[in-house]
């Protein structure tokens, strides 16, 4: 008898040691999870930051000044991840853009309008740009110009679910104008000054970064719910 209720004591015993090792073990994993879910994962893999004149992703320069002529490689890089940055961020919210199509190619990168998708832009430039600059409607001015109503498209929709501590994107984008009121900078590289042209694309890379902290504060609609982006630009 003595046995048998020691057995059953040990078999208690063996068992609230168990319960008390995957409570244990549930607690952690749903500290694990809490941590994780805090983490922006985008965060760490698209940095956006600035160095003095320049908005930077990933320490490369987005724009060219006349006592710094950054290599259109560098510039070319810089807007692919650009690029990027916008396509992973409408794919992790099953985001639509309303009127254009990015073709991520690294350096590369090119843009299509919807309504005519096999008529490609590049999104990358070079030095003959110089030379284009007298000529008008270029086609590297085109995808700048589609390309930041891709970010204003996604700025928009984004306006609508940030929380009243995120406030809104700092700069307001009109059809191929970015800034503040009363102050808005053309993204055209042709007919534009160099330190014009670097800043609106700092504003751009600045609306970018809102987008980042938008993005790590909401949930993403579940998969198999598509939700297309706004058609109108920012505000």
């Amino acid at each position: 008898l003595w046995q048998r209720a020691n057995c059953a004591q040990l078999a208690a015993i063996e068992r609230a040691d168990g319960e008390l090792h995957n409570a244990q073990l549930l607690a952690h994993c749903n500290r694990e999870l809490r941590r994780l879910k805090a983490t922006s994962v985008l965060d760490d893999v698209f940095d956006i930051w600035f160095e003095g004149a320049f908005g930077t992703v990933n320490g490369l320069r987005l724009g060219r000044l006349p006592a710094e002529q950054v290599e259109w490689a560098e510039i070319n890089a810089a807007l692919g991840h650009a690029a990027l940055l916008v396509d992973t961020l409408a794919a992790a919210h099953h985001l639509r853009l309303p009127k254009h199509t990015l073709h991520i190619m690294g350096s590369f990168t090119k843009i299509a309008h919807n309504d005519e998708p096999k008529a490609l832009l590049e999104l990358h430039g070079s030095g003959s740009l110089q030379l284009g600059r007298i000529f008008s409607g270029t086609r590297f001015d085109r995808a700048l110009c589609m390309f930041l109503q891709c970010v204003g498209a996604l700025v928009a929709h984004a306006r609508r679910s940030a929380s009243d501590s995120l406030g809104e994107a700092p700069y307001r984008i009109e059809e191929d104008r970015i800034g503040t009121p009363g102050k808005m900078l053309s993204i055209r590289l042709q007919f534009n000054q160099d330190e014009l042209w670097t800043r609106a694309l700092k504003y751009m890379l600045t609306d970018l970064k809102w987008l980042l902290a938008w993005s790590s504060q909401v949930t993403a609609v579940p998969k198999g719910e598509s939700a297309s982006v706004a058609a109108s630009p920012h505000r």
